[in-house]
Order: structure tokens, then sequence, then C-alpha cells
């Protein structure tokens, strides 16, 4: 089974549901690729995938998006950053940080600068673009800025940076099963999502850190 994966669903999802997903499917052989959204469904629609696991949505009728959990953006700083002491941080406080982004066609870029949008932050100092979670995080860590990650990509025992309490709802975004719309999804794939959307691996994903089950529509 050929699955292509966001940064978020890719690396801190994925991975803590595999042991899961052998012991229900043990002769069933995934091959897994990481990128960033964009690129995902670009390939699922060259049909390089059976299916994509990813955090934002594409606008494009050929292409259907089941939810499967729900994922929060927390903003992070070096430790001992003047921000790190706060009780809770505003737009104004933010207004002259520099930040460290992911790349264009990043799903966690388009969700944190809409929340940066919705907090009147349209104007954001960039001190350098990444292309994985892991590189952001080294950089802040380093000093480079601050930045938006996936709760989830946080070691609980990580000790180089800090999340910063931003003021108002936590920032959370959807993340999805994509597939090609009336693309026949064959036996793998279909066992697939039914597996990620069963009560037992819906029970698994609650378990992760700033992760909970999906939303999805009545009916």
């Amino acid at each position: 089974l050929h699955l292509g994966c966001s940064t978020a669903p890719g690396e801190c999802l994925l991975p803590r549901l595999l042991s899961a997903f052998r012991t229900r499917f043990p002769q069933v052989q995934l091959s897994v690729e990481v990128s960033d959204t964009a690129v995902v469904l670009d390939r699922l629609l060259r049909r390089q995938y059976d299916l994509g696991l990813v955090g934002g949505v594409a606008h494009t009728d050929r292409l259907e998006f089941i939810p499967f959990a729900v994922d929060e953006l927390v903003l992070i700083a070096p430790r001992g950053h003047p921000l790190a002491g706060r009780a809770v941080v505003t737009p104004s406080d933010l207004a002259h940080e520099p930040f460290v982004l992911r790349e264009e066609g990043s799903g966690t870029r388009a969700a944190a600068e809409q929340a940066l949008q919705r907090l009147g932050l349209t104007h954001l100092t960039i001190a350098t673009v990444l292309g994985s979670s892991e590189a952001v995080k080294q950089a802040v860590a380093a000093g480079v800025g601050l930045a938006f990650v996936s709760g989830s990509a946080l070691d609980p025992h990580e000790d180089r940076v800090v999340v910063l309490p931003l003021v108002g709802a936590p920032i959370e975004r959807q993340m999805y099963v994509a597939l090609e719309r009336g693309r026949p999804a064959g036996r793998l794939s279909d066992a697939f999502i039914q597996w990620l959307l069963s009560p037992e691996t819906q029970a698994l994903l609650a378990t992760l850190p700033r992760v909970r089950p999906a939303v999805r529509a009545a009916g």
C-alpha cells in the first residue's frame, strides 16, 4: 500500500500507529513518502500513491477528503526567550519577532498564516524558510526565531524549546485521508481507511499529545 503523507501525519502520527496496524494486518507492507501537502496531493492525482494523509485540503472536485484526526498547532520559542515567562502572549508581543516558516505548500504553514491573520498579524519578519518540522524545531532551538509546529511533533521531554501561551482559542486543523474521487479505492486502501477511522485507532490517536479524534460532518 503506497501512502503519501505530509509532515505532521507522516512524521508524528502514522509512526505511532504502525505497531497497531501491523498487528491487525501483518502481511501488508506500507510504503510511505513524506513531503508537503501540495506535493502529496499532486502525486496522488498522478496516481503515484494509493492514498494521502495530509493536514490541508485542495479546492478541487477531483479529490475527496475524509477527516481522521484533529491536530493542534503550537507557537514555540527557544528556552530562555523573553516571551517564555509570559502568562499569555498577545499579537503585539509578536509584531517584531522573527519567524521560522515551513515552505509554501505546507499545510502547517497555511494553518499558521491563517491563525496569524485572525490575530491581525499580516506582515511577518521571516528569518528563514525550512522544509521539515524537525528542521524548524532545530532552528528555533538555535535562536533563529519563533515558529508554529504541530503539537504532536514535540517530544514531551524536549528542553530546548518552550510552548508560548498564545492568546485566544487553540489553533487546530483537521488531518485528512485524501483519495481520488471516482477511483476505486482497492481492497488494501479501503481496509486502511476503515482501520484508521475505527474506534480502536481513534482511541489510540487520542492518547497522542495535542491530538484528538476526527470531527466529521453528520450524515
